[in-house]
């Protein structure tokens, strides 16, 4: 898991989330401090935990973890809505 979250807390989330729901981690980050990038973090875990606990593979794992936001994950059309894990 630390190659992927490294990448998440070193680009915050810029290469990972869509651009709408990046904008507001940003939004919140700046608000409430660097507290948010692990609440993020914890939120998009959560969001993914069937998908990982449903494989063996840590390559599927990687896959599922490097791209969170790609089809058939739990975000929806409303930034506000997805960010209401981390708040």
């Amino acid at each position: 898991v630390e190659p992927i979250t490294c990448s998440w807390f070193l680009c915050a989330f810029v290469n990972t989330l869509p651009l709408r729901i990046v904008l507001r981690v940003w939004d919140i980050l700046f608000h409430e401090g660097s507290k948010v990038i692990f609440r993020v973090a914890l939120a998009v875990l959560s969001l993914r935990e069937d998908d990982i606990l449903g494989t063996n593979d840590f390559q599927t794992v990687y896959d599922i973890l490097r791209k969170p936001a790609s089809p058939g994950a739990a975000f929806g059309d409303d930034a506000n809505e997805d960010m209401n894990a981390v708040d």
